[in-house]
């Protein structure tokens, strides 16, 4: 085992993490357009079973793309902020939250 820190997710991760995000949004597109078509019609078929099979992708890259996240490890968060910049904790069991120092103060309630 190797005791470098990763910075970034594992690159096959990411990978999927692309690919996916490009089969979603080509799936959506198609299955908007085929809501634009007459039921019953060649075109409407054939790229509703396009939709089918992007979806049925789409499943088997989340499975994968689970399965590799499990595998691989995870960076560390920003050492900015205790959880992030987007989050915060509201556990008690945090040390970081928990601390004064990190901690900032909350306004009094006012009646």
């Amino acid at each position: 085992m190797s005791s470098e820190v990763r910075t970034a997710y594992a690159p096959l991760l990411r990978k999927i993490h692309w690919a996916t995000v490009v089969l979603f949004i080509a799936a959506m597109l198609i299955g908007l357009y085929c809501g634009l078509q007459p039921p019953g019609t060649s075109p409407r078929r054939e790229l509703l079973e396009v939709h089918k099979s992007l979806g049925m992708t789409l499943l088997f890259l989340s499975i994968l793309r689970l399965m590799v996240r499990f595998a691989t490890k995870v960076p560390p968060e920003p050492s900015s902020s205790p959880h992030g910049s987007i989050t915060t904790c509201s556990t008690s069991s945090c040390s970081r939250c928990r601390s004064p120092a990190t901690r900032s103060p909350r306004p009094a309630a006012t009646r």
